[in-house]
């Protein structure tokens, strides 16, 4: 686990992820971008509140049910902006 981490950084992580890799479980992000899986599965639960993932019931994997997580056009909306925030020069204070 990472210490220190910003707020946003493990939904960017799983925002990202998904984009490269389509529609996955909160097992295959896991290891994916090697976080522990309770802290993806938090992350995609608040990313689902927010309207940034979808998640579909019905996916069936390796002999059993379990939840399958996209990306939304909303969720790829809030990457460009944290990309494009994450460019731009520190303002200074006045």
């Amino acid at each position: 686990m990472v210490v220190g981490r910003g707020r946003n950084e493990l939904k960017i992580l799983v925002l990202n992820f998904l984009v490269d890799h389509g529609e996955s479980t909160a097992q295959d992000i896991s290891l994916g971008i090697g976080e522990e899986l309770h802290n993806v599965s938090n992350a995609l639960l608040r990313c689902k509140r927010g309207q940034l993932v979808k998640r579909r019931k019905d996916y069936f994997r390796k002999g059993y049910h379990t939840f399958g997580y996209s990306i939304t056009q909303k969720g790829r909306d809030r990457l460009d902006y944290y990309r494009t925030k994450d460019q731009a020069p520190p303002t200074q204070a006045a």
